[in-house]
């Protein structure tokens, strides 16, 4: 399993008026929200997060921030028990048994 990502907010920036603003695009009335909610949004320090800056189809933009959760973190002893195609495990083993027996004649 990849890495997972919880939302934490998307925020939609529209097309500035280039004349007035050297910013492109921008959003005076943003309001955090949370589940359709006003909520606070809280940034936690040791935390990864992912940040994503998309086109939408009014010619503004939307940035999204999520927060990334490994999956593998502390989960997983061996590179095999992080595969789960079928055919890519049994390599993935191979390569786990190799690191083992390397182990055995370094030692």
């Amino acid at each position: 399993m990849a890495n997972q990502y919880k939302k934490v907010f998307t925020c939609k920036l529209f097309e500035n008026d280039r004349i007035i603003s050297n910013r492109t695009h921008s959003n005076s009335n943003w309001v955090p929200m949370v589940g359709g909610e006003k909520a606070d949004i809280v940034l936690k320090q040791g935390k990864r997060y992912s940040a994503s800056l998309f086109k939408n189809d009014k010619g503004g933009l939307d940035f999204s921030l999520s927060e990334v959760i490994n999956t593998y973190e502390g989960e997983m002893d061996s590179i095999s028990e992080a595969v789960s195609q079928p055919g890519m495990k049994s390599i993935a083993e191979v390569m786990v048994s190799n690191q083992v027996e390397q182990k055995k004649e370094d030692s």
